[in-house]
C-alpha cells in the first residue's frame, strides 16, 4: 500500500474548533512544524465535524496531489474528530525521520456506542 510522507512544515486548518486533536497531533508528532493557516503549497491537516456521520465516527481521507499531502480528518458530532486524530496517531501513522507517513486512501470507522 502506498504511504504518504508528510515533514517540515505542516498546516492544520481547524485548530481552533478542535485544540485537544491539534494539540494531540503537536505532541505526538514534535519533528514536524505545524502552522496554524490554509495554504495550497504545504502539506495539510484538516479537522472537521461532518454531520452525516453519527457520533464517534469518523473518516481519514490521505491522498497527494502534486506531491503535496494532505490528510482531511472528518467526525461525527461530538468525539468523532479526537477518534480520527487518535487513530492517525496510534495506529496509522509510521514515524519517518522529520516526521511521519500515512497510508494513502480512505479509512472509516464507526465505535459501536450501545
Amino acid at each position: 500500500m502506498e504511504r504518504i510522507p508528510l515533514r517540515g512544515q505542516v498546516s492544520i486548518e481547524g485548530a481552533n474548533a478542535h485544540p485537544h486533536a491539534a494539540r494531540r497531533l503537536r505532541e505526538s508528532f514534535p519533528a514536524i512544524e505545524w502552522i496554524e493557516s490554509t495554504t495550497l503549497d504545504r502539506p495539510a491537516v484538516s479537522l472537521a465535524v461532518d454531520a452525516s456521520l453519527p457520533e464517534g465516527a469518523f473518516a481519514i481521507d490521505t491522498t497527494a496531489n502534486g506531491g503535496i499531502a494532505r490528510v482531511d480528518v472528518a467526525g461525527g458530532p461530538f468525539s468523532g474528530v479526537i477518534y480520527g486524530v487518535e487513530e492517525v496517531i496510534q495506529r496509522l501513522a509510521r514515524p519517518l525521520e522529520e516526521g511521519f507517513d500515512l497510508p494513502a486512501g480512505r479509512i472509516e470507522e464507526r465505535p459501536d456506542l450501545t
